[in-house]
């Protein structure tokens, strides 16, 4: 079974995800450092993202991998461990247009698909439930003001990078930057699957989420048991 988590920058996909799996005994899968991977990857490789040869030779030499090192899971890319830098906020305000380029995204489908071939899995992301995995049993669709998905990030980021000066002003302005480019990228824009589950989170608890995601995850498997 696959399960995906669409929605904007900062409404708690990721942390909602990791939690609903392990409720479930599901495996998830983090499609925002797969994606942040390849960028970092773009960027130290020197390469000019608008050559279509240069990103065809990338994506061929891009080698993703997800290890758990004490319980924790760690990213590698062509065997560097890259956990660290991916979360970076300069890195961040790069990886929406590199996101957006047909070529990367069609070089990262498979991992995605052969990943959810072989397990009950949970994906994040923004386009998962329309581009990735249209199929999917269940999609959810997640919302929030830009202000508090804002002050979200923002307090992710100080406590994740101390010893950056990063501004909530400059974390809202951000936000609202990512929210466009991922809307209106031509290219598998951010939009909610017509049947989507969709969840507004401004005023939610990460509990109350998880749990209006379970209770219709055992709706589903119910459903699905009695239909047999």
């Amino acid at each position: 079974m696959i399960i995906t988590i669409d929605g904007p920058a900062g409404t708690g996909k990721s942390t909602c995800a990791i939690r609903l799996a392990e409720k479930i005994n599901f495996i998830y899968f983090d499609t925002g450092a797969l994606y942040r991977a390849i960028c970092l990857f773009a960027i130290n490789s020197k390469i000019n993202i608008d050559c279509k040869d240069s990103l065809k030779k990338l994506v061929s030499r891009f080698k993703f991998q997800i290890k758990e090192i004490n319980k924790v899971p760690h990213y590698f890319v062509n065997d560097i461990d890259v956990t660290n830098e991916i979360r970076s906020p300069q890195l961040t305000l790069q990886v929406s247009k590199f996101a957006s380029l047909e070529t990367v995204r069609n070089a990262l489908k498979p991992i995605q698909y052969d990943f959810g071939k072989n397990c009950n899995s949970i994906f994040d992301g923004r386009d998962l439930g329309t581009a990735i995995f249209p199929e999917a049993d269940i999609k959810f669709f997640l919302t929030a003001s830009s202000y508090i998905r804002a002050e979200r990030r923002h307090q992710e980021l100080i406590t994740k990078f101390p010893d950056k000066r990063v501004t909530f002003e400059q974390t809202l302005s951000d936000i609202n930057q990512r929210d466009y480019q991922d809307s209106t990228r031509t290219c598998a824009p951010l939009k909610k699957a017509h049947d989507a589950i969709e969840i507004d989170t401004t005023t939610k608890t990460i509990e109350e989420v998880v749990g209006l995601m379970e209770k219709y995850y055992i709706e589903v498997i119910t459903h699905k048991t009695k239909g047999k």
